[in-house]
């Protein structure tokens, strides 16, 4: 439309996909940086917590490493808020018998059901379909289904649990079917009414909250694990994003939950160096600069 037009598109962003930075660097689009944050403003501290070794030392009885924990209770305590991310709506992202391995599906998409336990259903995230939760395997008729994974719903249960003087806000698809509830959710946090937030992707995206000065990222790998191959890419755009919500006049803290803290995407997020990134994906098998195979760890 703009080439129609005879118009100059300007296209701005912190987290530019990679087709958009190959373009600048070859020239094909002119490129103007930011070599500083407004107001001289500091990246945030980020703090790396190996979830696989707090678990192997049995030091996980909650979703939230005893350093995250200790972060966001000083922040409650100092009067300042707190985020926690995890992208992903519902309780728990499916159900399992224990005896036969048995989970449920859709039957109109063949993708396992999510549960949500606010009105006791499994629900398709695909369709929509909904369906009522069994209290028996129909495969092996035994009463023993447990609850697979954690989604924003559990999360908010684990949230009340520990932090029990927190007033906490839930921001996902289920709370703001509503123009009027999204817009209570953060008119309520920017006020001082809620001051922890647990949210999927709708809190990363162009929010600044005054009184956050940390932000917890719950399960940086299900980001990466998403089967698409664009995953490492959108898994650092969204960390990144995440990692700004947090108050800007100060340098503040994200600490990031992990499994794999020694993942090159790790440290290219402490960084935040883009560029490295292209170069990476330059040498990969997959679109947009495609050039040949690399080992799995080379294909960000």
């Amino acid at each position: 439309m703009a080439h129609r037009c005879g118009a100059k598109v300007l296209l701005g962003t912190a987290t530019p996909s990679l087709e958009s930075y190959k373009h600048a660097e070859t020239g094909k689009y002119a490129l103007v940086r930011l070599a500083e944050r407004f107001g001289g403003v500091q990246m945030p501290e980020i703090v790396v917590e190996n979830l696989a070794e707090l678990q192997r030392k049995k030091q996980l009885p909650t979703p939230f490493s005893p350093r995250l924990h200790d972060e966001v209770e000083a922040a409650l305590q100092s009067g300042r808020q707190a985020i926690l991310f995890l992208n992903r709506r519902g309780y728990s992202p499916a159900l399992q018998c224990r005896s036969c391995g048995w989970t449920p599906r859709c039957t109109q998409c063949d993708v396992p059901l999510t549960l949500h336990l606010k009105f006791h259903k499994l629900v398709c995230h695909y369709c929509g379909t909904q369906y009522d939760v069994p209290t028996h395997c129909p495969q092996c008729e035994q009463a023993d289904l447990r609850d697979i994974g954690a989604g924003t719903e559990k999360i908010e249960a684990a949230v009340e649990a520990c932090f029990p003087t927190a007033k906490v806000a839930r921001m996902d698809l289920d709370t703001t079917r509503s123009r009027s509830a999204y817009e209570r959710i953060i008119r309520e946090f920017q006020i001082g009414r809620s001051n922890l937030l647990v949210g999927t992707q709708m809190v990363t995206k162009g929010l600044d909250f005054g009184g956050v000065s940390v932000v917890g990222i719950v399960n940086a790998d299900q980001l990466l694990n998403a089967c698409d191959f664009r995953a490492r890419e959108r898994a650092f755009q969204m960390l990144s994003q995440v990692a700004g919500r947090r108050r800007r006049g100060s340098r503040g803290r994200v600490v990031l939950q992990t499994r794999s803290p020694i993942y090159l995407l790790w440290p290219r997020l402490l960084r935040a160096i883009i560029p490295r990134c292209t170069k990476r994906n330059g040498r990969s098998a997959h679109f947009p600069l495609s050039s040949g195979s690399t080992s799995d760890h080379d294909q960000f």
